[in-house]
């Protein structure tokens, strides 16, 4: 398994120790895709962060963060729930993923291409997902 140690140095704090996490991976980085919007107030001069880390493993297992990798969930139990929702005789690679797509014209979707002939699609950068 692979260790991955995420640090956070702020330069206001130059004198602490520096805040770290760390999450560990069934495999290593395949693939980091971003999903969702940025949008900027320019009367605050802030930003409303409505963005996800999605990690893909070349085990072909998905991580989902909300704070830009700090914190990684693994999206296994939606994977599985989605798969039963078909039917269909289960096999152990159907809930391995191939590819992360996310869509160019709605930042929210994403396609999860699998290994097997189930694939997935998120509307909601992967907190649900249907099989199909």
């Amino acid at each position: 398994m692979i260790l991955f140690l995420f640090t956070l140095i702020s330069p206001l704090l130059s004198q602490n120790e520096p805040t770290k996490y760390s999450t560990t991976l069934d495999s290593e980085v395949q693939d980091i895709q971003y999903c969702g919007i940025i949008s900027y107030d320019e009367n605050k001069k802030d930003q409303d962060m409505d963005r996800y880390t999605l990690i893909l493993t070349k085990q072909g297992k998905i991580y989902y963060s909300e704070d830009d990798g700090l914190n990684l969930m693994p999206l296994g139990n939606q994977v599985t729930s989605a798969v039963q929702k078909l039917n269909k005789p289960r096999m152990e690679q159907d809930d391995q993923i191939l590819k992360m797509i996310v869509s160019k014209h709605n930042p929210k979707s994403v396609f999860f291409l699998g290994m097997t002939d189930i694939s997935f699609y998120s509307p909601d950068c992967g907190r649900t997902l249907t099989a199909f």
